[in-house]
């Protein structure tokens, strides 16, 4: 847009003779783009978080009987954390090297995502709740192997399976999709469920002076939708664990309040 305008300006002072650039500016305009959206269980047919669970639920009844238990964790987690997967390597290794003793009730790390800049360092704060951290400690062994490994091994074990129907990046839809359906009546700010899985809303100009990253709303939404995953994926002892951390952390916070 910016030299269209630079070649507008040229033509109405006669300097050239037609401004191809707007020319072409209003062809892609014509140009009808399909939008390609990832598959993740048709979650954009679900009306309410009983439909939502549902379908999940029995998605991951049939991947358990692909994968081997820490296969299975991590694809429980990759749901959870609502991440790409390579950032979903990334905050397990921070995790892995940040903490090695339990985390405290406010804990976090930061990971580089798709908007870090190249060769900048991690930029973006996530949340480390106990059991979250319980889960990769568990399996600190398992990540010893590479993370090229870990995900060729979960993409072959079922997207042969699942072709159409989901792929790692469709997490992130399911998340933003019901987070809506299990966060209802919640005082949670919307912007932080865009900011759960690192969506930049705001203007360019806006950005530079709001910067609150929502925390303790994410890691509100962290407990609510791990919840939700662990019962889907069948769980119980995760989800009494989330419990005893909810009732934890909401004393923290009116004692720092």
């Amino acid at each position: 847009m910016t030299v269209n305008s630079v070649f507008s300006w040229l033509k109405r002072k006669n300097l050239i003779a037609e401004n191809y650039v707007g020319e072409y500016l209003e062809k892609v305009k014509e140009t009808k783009f399909k939008v390609f959206t990832r598959p993740a269980l048709r979650c954009e047919e679900w009306i309410d978080v009983k439909e939502a669970s549902d379908k999940i639920s029995s998605f991951f009844s049939d991947v358990r009987k692909l994968l081997d238990e820490e296969y299975y964790e991590f694809l429980v987690l990759h749901f959870i954390l609502g991440t790409r997967i390579r950032e979903t390597f990334n905050y397990i290794n921070a995790v892995l090297s940040d903490f090695q003793m339990v985390p405290d009730l406010l804990s976090c790390v930061y990971i580089c995502t798709k908007t870090t800049k190249i060769n900048e360092s991690a930029d973006f704060r996530v949340p480390v709740p106990i059991f979250i951290y319980e889960m990769i400690e568990k399996n600190r062994v398992f990540f010893g192997h590479s993370d090229i490994f870990i995900s060729k091994v979960i993409r072959n074990a079922y997207l042969r399976n699942f072709r159409g129907i989901f792929c790692l990046h469709g997490s992130r839809a399911i998340f933003r999709t019901i987070i809506d359906f299990l966060a209802k009546g919640e005082s949670i700010n919307e912007s932080a469920k865009e900011m759960y899985i690192n969506h930049k809303t705001d203007s360019y100009v806006k950005s530079l002076y709001h910067r609150n990253d929502y925390f303790l709303d994410r890691l509100r939404l962290m407990c609510i939708y791990s919840k939700f995953i662990f019962q889907c994926a069948g769980m119980p002892e995760l989800v009494v664990k989330v419990d005893e951390y909810v009732v934890n952390i909401s004393e923290r916070v009116t004692t720092r309040n």
